[in-house]
């Protein structure tokens, strides 16, 4: 076999794996980068279309959430809305208020979108397009085109000009015969011949009061609240000693007034 039949035979060998490699690169090119709504937006959708065929045409809607209400105060600057050779007016369109569109597609020839609007206050439409030439027909690539489709919920509470009234709770009622609290400095002593250390109780307030280590016959005071008609109340306050499980109760201790805990 000669020279020249063997480059001859050698490139009909290599013109599939060159196509092959054309065809890579170009899907690598191709590929849509994952669709993902801005901070405060809503992925509400997405409207697409394919075909194995020559083109893509179609006006393809989606319909908002129930109870969704749109922040009518955004407004999206109009994308570019095409790829490839196609073209598109989307730039010279006004996108609804409260929405916001990441349009993108695969196509050997282009795509492209347009014409978005609302159809009622809860449909979402677009016009889709792309297409495919005719080296790329003949291989059967297809083409597709899509839009992801974000919403702006409406904070109520961020609402400009709308003020929130505090919420009212139901009080209860004053008692009829209010009852009145008083102070009480009580003095106590330890009248044993042994150093004790007290515990001691409010009875009217319930609350411990404090601990308090006593020399044989010391003396100090405790404040416990009191209550009553008269002008100064009553006091009473239980106290044990330490490691005690036994409490004694004093009752209607006046202002001023010594006991003994022992």
């Amino acid at each position: 076999m000669g020279s020249a039949a063997r480059s001859f035979k050698a490139m009909s060998y290599l013109r599939p794996l060159q196509g092959l490699g054309i065809c890579l690169a170009l899907a690598v090119v191709l590929l849509p980068a994952a669709a993902q709504c801005p901070p405060g937006f809503t992925h509400v959708g997405k409207l697409q279309g394919s075909t194995k065929e020559t083109e893509v045409k179609i006006y393809p809607s989606i319909r908002l959430p129930d109870g969704l209400v749109l922040d009518t105060s955004y407004q999206q600057p109009s994308p570019s809305g095409k790829g490839g050779q196609a073209g598109s007016i989307l730039s010279t369109q006004q996108i609804p208020p409260g929405i916001y569109i990441i349009p993108g597609g695969m196509a050997s020839y282009g795509w492209a979108v347009s014409d978005p609007k609302m159809l009622d206050d809860r449909t979402f439409q677009m016009y889709l397009y792309c297409s495919q030439d005719s080296g790329a027909l003949n291989l059967h690539w297809g083409c597709s085109v899509y839009v992801d489709v974000c919403a702006k919920p409406k904070n109520w509470h961020e609402e400009e000009g709308v003020s929130i009234p505090p919420v009212s709770l139901p009080q209860p009622p004053p008692p009829s015969n209010p009852i009145k609290v008083y102070v009480i400095k009580v003095y106590v002593e330890n009248n044993s011949a042994f150093l004790n250390s007290f515990e001691f109780y409010d009875n009217v307030c319930k609350r411990a009061v404090r601990t308090i280590a006593l020399r044989p016959h010391d003396k100090t005071f405790i404040i416990i609240c009191g209550s009553g008609a008269t002008t100064t109340g009553y006091g009473s306050f239980k106290a044990r000693q330490v490691g005690n499980s036994i409490w004694n109760n004093f009752d209607l201790v006046s202002d001023g007034e010594s006991r003994s805990l022992n």
